[in-house]
């Protein structure tokens, strides 16, 4: 997965949904994910990228890298 690719799965991680997916419901997680993210205001999606780019850099998954 690029960089990019990735920073952009955590930032839709991180607007969420927040809860759980019920049992038995005909969305997915990642269906959720892109409806959350299609809901949230550039400002929210902003915060959410640069705390991706954040968490990208943080040492694990530095070691991750290699």
């Amino acid at each position: 997965m690029a960089e990019s690719e990735a920073t952009a799965a955590i930032a839709r991680c991180i607007i969420g949904p927040r809860l759980p997916v019920p049992a038995g419901s005909s969305y997915t997680l990642e269906a959720l994910r892109e409806c959350c993210w299609g809901m949230a205001s550039d400002s929210e999606r902003h915060d959410a990228l640069n705390a991706a780019e954040a968490i990208l850099r943080l040492p694990i998954f530095k070691s991750l890298e290699r």
